[in-house]
């Protein structure tokens, strides 16, 4: 259980079936290595969020990256799929890169 046995492995001595929720999901397919790499991630985006969010006025959008961040977990330990979706994934990696916005970048360009 410390790599883990990988996801299609996983669903194939379980008949097929998952668990459902995002953090099981990411224990058992991809071990304590896995759950140790998610977890150092979200807790990256929402230390960074908290380190700009002490700037507002330069990085507008960082506080509410945090919270959605904060809220993303506590939606993937209730319901499956949230981490591990392709259709979200496009719209997680577009708000956590809203962090890094600067809000008065467009007016040095004029």
């Amino acid at each position: 259980m410390i790599i883990g046995v990988g996801q299609s492995t996983f669903e194939t001595l379980n008949n097929d079936h998952i668990i459902e929720l995002d953090f099981f999901d990411i224990y058992f397919a991809y071990g304590v290595i896995g759950v140790f790499l998610f977890l150092s991630y979200i807790s990256f985006i929402v230390i960074k969020s908290k380190l700009k969010s002490i700037n507002k006025k330069m990085f507008i959008f960082s506080p509410y990256t945090g919270y959605i961040s904060i809220l993303l977990i506590l939606l993937s330990f209730l319901s499956g799929h949230i981490f591990n979706s392709g259709m979200a994934a496009i719209y997680m990696g577009c708000v956590f890169s809203l962090m890094y916005y600067k809000s008065n970048y467009e007016n040095k360009l004029s």
